[in-house]
């Protein structure tokens, strides 16, 4: 029972750190794209909370013994996390490599009033790259992959489902909204939501299992240096 438990904690966890990083990407946007108003320090305060709070939290759950699931959970997981990936940044390179080229701001930035759109920013930086690189390490078999792999589905979820919620006020408020876009999102709200339940409701493989298993694909120098440290 108290293994249980202690599974459920785990998993618990991944999704609790996914939706921090996702309250780090929504303050960063409220801290830097919107105009100054009253609540300019209440945006700061949290995302500085939610960045600190990030930076703790992974490094108590990677001490943890972690237990990840093998075979089709993970598989499918990954292959998810980097077609998000590789379908979000498509919109923002067709947008921004022909503006680099012909020497002009692109149109999204004129209507929205901004030098540059922090979406952007963070999007082709940290947020694409990092379900990309999470979901090939994952499919090695990597331990940083592995952890990652829930936290960011948690987050292309929740990051979707802003956008839906964004779609849906702009109709209200008489402001034309495609309606391929809202189908494409509700797509991968639904396949980061179905496949992040099928990879932490997987079958797990204990802790020392689980460590023995990557220790084999690192190579012997790794186990050696595991066993050196836990000496």
């Amino acid at each position: 029972m108290r293994a249980v438990c202690q599974r459920g904690s785990q998993r618990a966890g991944l999704v609790w750190l996914g939706t921090l990083l996702y309250l780090v990407y929504a303050f960063v946007v409220y801290a830097v794209a919107v105009h100054f108003n009253y609540l300019f320090l209440v945006y700061v305060a949290a995302l500085g909370l939610s960045a600190w709070a990030v930076i703790l939290h992974a490094n108590r759950l990677r001490g943890a013994d972690m237990q990840y699931p093998p075979g089709r959970p993970l598989k499918v997981a990954a292959g998810v996390i980097i077609g998000i990936g590789v379908l979000f940044a498509g919109p923002w390179l067709s947008e921004l490599v022909p503006a680099l080229i012909s020497g002009k701001v692109p149109v999204s930035l004129t209507e929205a009033g901004l030098w540059v759109n922090p979406i952007h920013v963070i999007d082709l930086s940290v947020v694409l790259p990092g379900f990309i690189v999470a979901g090939v390490a994952a499919l090695q078999r990597r331990e940083h992959g592995l952890f990652w792999l829930a936290p960011w589905l948690v987050f292309s979820a929740l990051m979707g489902s802003s956008i839906i919620a964004a779609m849906v006020l702009m109709r209200m408020a008489g402001i034309a909204s495609p309606a391929p876009a809202m189908a494409m999102v509700s797509l991968v709200i639904a396949a980061s939501l179905l496949t992040v339940w099928g990879y932490l409701s997987g079958r797990s493989l204990s802790g020392p299992e689980t460590r023995h298993t990557l220790q084999s694909q690192q190579g012997p120098a790794s186990a050696e240096s595991d066993a050196t440290s836990r000496a």
